[in-house]
């Protein structure tokens, strides 16, 4: 029990929706100084929204015409301080997120945006995934981040 008289069963649960942009803005906060490091993480398979993403990632579902992520990659381009950007996604939509990247960089007019690169965590399925916190060990491991 809380304080209160409330029970932890009854706080409400985030949305995948709300969990994947909370998981985001946190992995933005890479370091705090003037070259941080943006760290997206598009590997899951929101399961829990099927049919909608069995064949297609949640990160490139589009909302009022754009996808998702380029939303996310506005607010990050504009911040000064992040030098680079990584996603890293699974081996299962990896193939959507190239040419989607290929698309965005092609249409984009801002040529001094941070470096965009994709990472493969190697995941095939919901079971085998790494999660998040894998998934930011690897893409640490992978790109040699050693910054604190």
């Amino acid at each position: 029990m809380l304080s209160g008289g409330t029970s932890f069963h009854s706080i409400p649960r985030a949305t995948a929706s709300e969990s994947f942009f909370f998981t985001t803005i946190l992995s933005i906060l890479v370091g705090l100084k003037n070259d941080m490091k943006c760290l997206i993480l598009a590997a899951g398979y929101a399961t829990r929204l099927y049919p909608l993403t069995k064949d297609q990632p949640k990160p490139l579902l589009k909302v009022a015409g754009k996808p998702i992520i380029e939303y996310i990659l506005e607010k990050v381009q504009a911040l000064k301080d992040v030098t680079d950007i990584y996603i890293v996604t699974n081996a299962r939509f990896h193939v959507h997120f190239r040419a989607w990247l290929d698309a965005y960089k092609s249409i984009s007019n801002n040529s001094t945006s941070q470096p965009i690169t994709l990472i493969n965590d190697g995941t095939l399925n919901n079971e085998d995934r790494l999660g998040a916190v894998g998934d930011i060990l690897f893409v640490l491991q992978q790109q040699k981040i050693n910054e604190d």
